[in-house]
């Protein structure tokens, strides 16, 4: 009798700790796969949402880039001042692609102009460009006046390109250098009195 009870006290005691055993178990899974389907899911469609933006971005800046090679740009500077301008120096950097994260890959900066002297009072010429030039730098010196009263750059925005033609305008006396540069209608530059600087090199 004694035996028999204990096998039976011995049997319910390996059942329950059976019953406990799998359904810790299984409430142990049921957890584990909760959280692994709910944090993954979450992050990989925030990662494939980003994902399709950034290639819809390199899309429109390809097309981008595209249209802008099958334009030109004019550069227009113009010496208005009562001196002779002198080292005038227009640099540019092309587009020559678009990067993973879709912006543009610039090269180097290039002098793009060849007349670097002109004379006051309405002497000027004109640079035309291929549109795929997006940041633009300028410097000039003054004759007998203030050292390069401007230089540096003076557009950096490489993916702003909705324009065809920037004009520098300088003007002033040779110690009183006033300068100012349009991109299409915008007034980027202007400045009165100039002060003296050294010079802006790439």
């Amino acid at each position: 009798m004694k035996t028999t009870k204990r096998t039976m006290s011995m049997i319910a005691a390996a059942f329950l700790t059976t019953m406990m055993v799998s359904t810790a178990a299984a409430v142990s899974a049921e957890t584990v796969s909760a959280g692994i389907a709910a944090v993954p899911a979450s992050a990989a469609s925030a990662s494939l949402k980003s994902d399709t933006n950034v290639k819809k971005l390199i899309a429109q800046r390809e097309k981008q880039l595209q249209a802008l090679k099958n334009k030109k740009k004019e550069i227009e500077i113009d010496n208005e001042g009562w001196y002779s301008a002198k080292n005038i120096k227009l640099y540019g950097r092309r587009a020559t692609g678009v990067d993973s994260n879709g912006n543009f890959i610039l090269g180097k900066w290039e002098q793009l102009n060849t007349i670097t002297e002109k004379r006051g009072l309405g002497g000027g010429f004109t640079v035309t460009v291929s549109g795929d030039y997006v940041t633009f730098a300028f410097s000039y010196d003054i004759v007998g006046g203030t050292d390069f009263p401007y230089s540096g750059v003076f557009w950096d925005k490489p993916h702003e390109t909705d324009w065809n033609r920037i004009k520098i305008l300088l003007m002033g006396t040779c110690r009183m250098a006033d300068i100012s540069i349009y991109v299409g209608d915008n007034k980027v530059v202007g400045v009165t009195n100039c002060g003296s600087h050294s010079e802006w090199k790439p």
